[in-house]
């Protein structure tokens, strides 16, 4: 199964292999660009709510499947690559 599927369920399920095979390895996220708009979602969604952080997003051409990752499961996000 892909990640890049815009299904929630098939990015799910792979991530969570991916855990059960490989649970010591953190994915990264190296595109400064898209981490900077993903931290500045997260921040309206603590602060503005779910529409707002979606519309902000959205807006900014940020892949369906990293949007849904972000915004709907916390625990699927990335962390930022150390500097």
């Amino acid at each position: 199964m892909s990640s890049t599927q815009d299904n929630g369920e098939s990015w799910t399920t792979s991530n969570q292999i991916r855990k059960m095979l490989f649970p010591d390895v953190v994915i990264e996220r190296v595109d400064k660009e898209t981490e900077v708009i993903v931290e500045e979602a997260i921040a309206l969604l603590g602060t503005r709510g779910l529409r707002e952080a979606s519309e902000f997003i959205n807006a900014r051409k940020v892949p369906l499947h990293v949007a849904k990752r972000v915004l709907l499961h916390p625990a699927e996000r990335r962390r930022a690559k150390p500097s």
